[in-house]
C-alpha cells in the first residue's frame, strides 16, 4: 500500500523486500513458484525505476536479474535463465564502459553467466 501511495519512496524498498523474499522462499525448498513470482515483481519494478532513473538503478537491475535467472535455473527453466544471466551481463558491459568501478563486477559476472549457461 505505501509504494502505491508513493511509489518514488517506497518502491525501492518494496523491490529489495521482494529480493529477500525470493532468497528466502528458494531456501525454504518447496516454495519455487513463490520465490519464481517476487523476483520477477523485483525485477519489473527495479525496471520501470531504472528507466527514470538508470545511472541510479541499473546496477539494482543487474541484481535483481542474477536473482530471477537463479530462480529459473533452480525451476529447471534454463532458457529463460539464459536470458536473463544475458540481460544481465549487457547491462554490467554498460556500466563498465561507464564507470570502471564495474569492471571488476563485469568480468566476475561474465564467468559467472559463462558457467552457469554451460548446461548439459
Amino acid at each position: 500500500r505505501l509504494a502505491a501511495a508513493n511509489p518514488a519512496l517506497h518502491e525501492p524498498d518494496l523491490a529489495l523486500a521482494l529480493s529477500t523474499l525470493s532468497n528466502r522462499l528458494s531456501e525454504a525448498g518447496d516454495r519455487s513458484a513463490e520465490a519464481l513470482d517476487a523476483a520477477q515483481e523485483s525485477v519489473t519494478i527495479r525496471q520501470r525505476l531504472a528507466a527514470a532513473n538508470p545511472a541510479l538503478y541499473e546496477p539494482h537491475v543487474a541484481r535483481a536479474l542474477n536473482n530471477l535467472a537463479n530462480r529459473l535455473a533452480d525451476a529447471g527453466m534454463n532458457t529463460e535463465a539464459t536470458v536473463s544471466w544475458n540481460e544481465l551481463l549487457h547491462i554490467y558491459e554498460r556500466l563498465a564502459r561507464r564507470d570502471s568501478q564495474f569492471s571488476e563486477s563485469l568480468i566476475r559476472i561474465q564467468r559467472i553467466v559463462w558457467e552457469r549457461t554451460q548446461l548439459p
